[in-house]
C-alpha cells in the first residue's frame, strides 16, 4: 500500500518537473513577423511578447527570455523581429523608421526635451496591427486569454508595447525597458 502512494508521488514530481522544462528557442513566423519562440512546459498558461529596440533584432532579447523562462513556469515567450531592415546585410531592424540625424540636430538646437514634441509615430500603425495579430494568434492557437498576455519592449519596442497595451486595455501586464513616454 505504501508503495502505491510513493509511485503516485513520484508521478506528481515528474509532472511538476516536466512543466518547468525549458524548451530550446526556435524560429517561426507569426502574423508575417519572423519570431524567436521559447516555451516552458507542455501546457502554456500565459505568453510574454518581447519587442527589441531601434537598430537591434530579435536575437538581442533571446537571453532575456531564456532567463525569464527559468523563473516562470508554463509560459510562452515570443520575440518578434521588427519588419524594417535598416541597412541591407546588417542585422539591425526598426518597428518604424526614424530620421536620427534630424532628431540629433533638433536636440542640439533646442535641447533633449525637444526631441519628443509632436512625436507621435503614426507610421507605427502597421506594426501596431502586426503586434495585435501576434496576440490574436496566441489567443486562437494556445487559448491564452488577454489577461495572461504580457507585452514588453526595449526603447522603440517599449513604445510599441505601450501603444498596444493602451489600445487593448485588458492585457495582463506591460513591461517597459528604457522607454521614453
Amino acid at each position: 500500500m505504501n508503495g502505491g502512494r510513493r509511485e503516485s508521488n513520484e508521478k506528481e514530481d515528474q509532472s511538476k518537473a516536466s512543466s518547468s522544462v525549458i524548451g530550446k528557442p526556435f524560429h517561426s513566423t507569426i502574423a508575417g513577423l519572423k519570431c524567436i519562440e521559447l516555451q516552458t512546459g507542455n501546457d502554456p498558461r500565459g505568453t510574454m511578447i518581447l519587442l527589441h529596440g531601434y537598430g537591434a533584432n530579435a536575437k538581442d532579447l533571446e537571453s532575456v527570455a531564456t532567463i525569464l523562462a527559468t523563473q516562470i513556469p508554463a509560459m510562452r515567450f515570443i520575440i518578434p523581429q521588427a519588419p524594417i531592415q535598416l541597412q541591407p546585410g546588417m542585422p539591425s531592424y526598426a518597428w518604424w523608421e526614424l530620421d536620427v540625424a534630424s532628431l540629433m540636430a533638433k536636440a542640439a538646437i533646442s535641447g533633449p526635451d525637444a526631441l519628443f514634441v509632436g512625436q507621435s509615430p503614426d507610421v507605427a500603425t502597421h506594426t501596431t496591427d502586426l503586434l495585435k495579430d501576434v496576440i490574436e494568434h496566441e489567443k486562437r492557437i494556445f487559448q491564452i486569454p488577454n489577461h495572461r498576455i504580457v507585452v514588453g519592449g526595449f526603447s522603440q519596442g517599449s513604445w510599441l508595447a505601450t501603444n498596444v497595451a493602451l489600445q487593448l486595455k485588458t492585457l495582463g501586464a506591460l513591461v517597459v525597458y528604457s522607454g521614453v513616454l
